[in-house]
């Protein structure tokens, strides 16, 4: 390892992320595998202007889920890296709650959500497609879309958020 990857390493480490959630990501617009418990919905780029295009949008569940007993939502923001396949059964298991579900959703424009349209064909950053895409108010109607799909129309769920993630819990 060079002396320059452990000290980006260590300053990782030094703020709180998982290396180890770190190095199973993958590569941007890479498709996740997927089953009952790892899903790809596909959702608007803009909830807004659904004509501007869609993505797929990656989101999981524990493996365990049972949807006769309350599912926690856990919002995260983009700089929260929520997404490592087995992160709901990781997070449960912490918990140690037996009678609960865990749903993670991949935050919108992270490797297996990403957004290609946000790129122009220089394959730099739009940064008003970028701006518009990223909004809180996506990611809102994301969360819900994924409520839906987890649990129906009438579904209900709890959310848990820190930081970013508690300011979309709050906004939701």
């Amino acid at each position: 390892m060079s002396r320059k990857t452990s000290l980006i390493l260590g300053l990782l480490f030094s703020l709180g992320l998982q290396i180890d959630i770190l190095a199973e990501a993958p590569t941007p617009g890479e498709r996740m595998v997927t089953d009952f418990h790892h899903r790809l919905l596909t959702v608007p780029v803009e909830w807004s202007s659904p004509e501007r295009g869609t993505f797929e949008l990656y989101y999981e569940i524990n493996s365990d889920f049972k949807p006769a007993v309350p599912t926690i939502f856990i919002c995260n923001d983009g700089q929260q890296p929520f997404f490592a396949a087995g992160r709901a059964d990781r997070i449960k298991t912490k918990w140690v709650i037996a009678e609960i579900n865990i749903a993670v959703m991949e935050h919108r424009g992270m490797p297996a959500s990403f957004i290609k349209s946000v790129y122009n064909e220089r394959g730099e950053v739009d940064w008003e497609k970028a701006y518009t895409a990223f909004s809180s108010a996506n990611v809102i109607r994301d969360i819900d879309a994924v409520r839906q799909d987890l649990l129906g129309q009438e579904g209900h769920i709890w959310l848990e958020g820190e930081s970013g993630g508690g300011i979309l819990a709050l906004q939701y």
